[in-house]
């Protein structure tokens, strides 16, 4: 974002509070904002489940399904955790609007867009990218129709999928983009 745009307000947020630190050390200089938060559809506390591989770690359990390639991956710990929402970050800290929200919250992508829901109503976010999970890879998470779907009913279309991952001859998981035409076209 910051080779793409011209001095982009970039606000980046992380759950886990080790990788927190790591990613302020090293892009705070930069003029990136990382806040140590999870967000999530309602202001809350929650357990947040860490993993040998931090790529995985989530708010939700690995599922057992044997078609998941990451089913035998050890949990960690799970560590209390503070939960936001879009909404109420932007609220308090006078963001008015958003050109790209982009989210990778592992299966939990659908609570954080619900946490943006007055900003969507009021066609305040420009461009969504969010990871699409088209396996199950975690318990209870949301599924690529639900998600699709939901972004949908709020006319938001999609434009791209990429960063495709694929497993035997089906997509496993990608990142979308979506837009509402009518918001792209007009300035926020």
């Amino acid at each position: 974002m910051l080779s793409v745009f011209e001095n982009p307000r970039i606000i980046s947020f992380e759950p886990s509070n080790q990788l927190a630190r790591m990613l302020q050390t090293r892009y705070q200089p930069l003029g990136i904002v990382v806040e140590p938060v999870a967000m999530g559809s309602h202001l809350s506390e929650r357990n947040f489940i860490h993993y040998t591989n931090s790529e995985l770690s989530s708010f939700l359990e690995l599922s057992s399904n044997p078609e998941n390639p990451f089913t035998d991956t050890k949990e960690i710990q799970r560590q209390p955790i503070t939960v936001s929402t879009v909404d109420h970050y932007c609220s308090q800290n006078g963001i008015h609007s958003l050109d790209i929200l982009k989210i990778d919250a592992q299966g939990f992508d659908l609570e954080v867009l619900k946490g943006a829901i007055r900003m969507i109503s009021e066609s305040k976010i420009r461009v969504i990218q969010v990871e699409i999970l088209f396996e199950i890879l975690y318990k209870n998470q949301c599924t690529a129709g639900q998600l699709i779907d939901w972004l949908g009913e709020r006319k938001f279309m999609p434009v791209a999928f990429y960063e495709t991952v694929r497993s035997n001859r089906s997509i496993s998981w990608a990142t979308g983009c979506f837009i509402q035409p009518a918001v792209s076209d007009k300035k926020l």
